[in-house]
């Protein structure tokens, strides 16, 4: 069981390390196609030709053209592939989050539930000694105490079963923001 514990726990180690390895790899690979983008926008576009004949003699040409409008589209690509490494990463992180904290979720209701067992625990034995005392004094069939004997082992038995349940849960600490965004 240690071992299978040891086990998860290492597995999570290296998973986070490759989501931030996978993470980081595809910022690269998204902003480096944005670079890319914005020069091929931004570069002049060689044109050449021949003029149709419209009453004089054909002519070939050769020019460069540019537009404004490629400018502006060249500084949008450079953004949006930023813009794509923001949400990836957001997306990233609220997957991880989704994921670890239903595994919270679980490991807070086991541990309310071991909390609630030690209460009624603590009110059976309350129970075990008021009806100790009436049997003492014989105003009590020893059969009501051997009932609230079985409660309370049954009781513990839940309580460990519960314990066991909450030591078997690993959540790793996740930060509220994720330190891997761009600048």
């Amino acid at each position: 069981m240690k071992a299978l514990i040891i086990a998860v726990a290492l597995f999570a180690t290296v998973a986070g390390a490759q989501s931030n390895q996978d993470t980081s790899a595809y910022c690269r690979y998204v902003e480096e196609q944005g670079k890319a983008q914005e020069i091929v926008s931004v570069s002049p576009v060689l044109t050449s030709g021949i003029t149709p004949a419209q009453g004089t003699a054909p002519q070939q040409f050769v020019g460069v053209t540019d537009s404004i409008n490629n400018i502006r589209k060249g500084r949008l690509d450079l953004k949006i592939g930023h813009e794509a490494c923001v949400q990836y990463i957001d997306t990233v992180t609220v997957q991880e989050r989704i994921q670890y904290d239903m595994l919270s979720l679980d490991r807070a209701a086991l541990s309310n539930r071991l909390s609630l067992i030690a209460q009624a625990t603590q009110a059976v034995n309350a129970l075990i000694v008021d009806n100790q005392k009436l049997l003492d004094s014989h105003n009590l069939p020893k059969q009501s105490v051997y009932l609230l004997d079985k409660q309370r082992l049954a009781l513990e038995l839940d309580r460990q079963a519960t314990a066991v349940a909450v030591a078997d849960i690993y959540v790793p600490e996740l930060s509220d923001a994720s330190t891997d965004k761009p600048s």
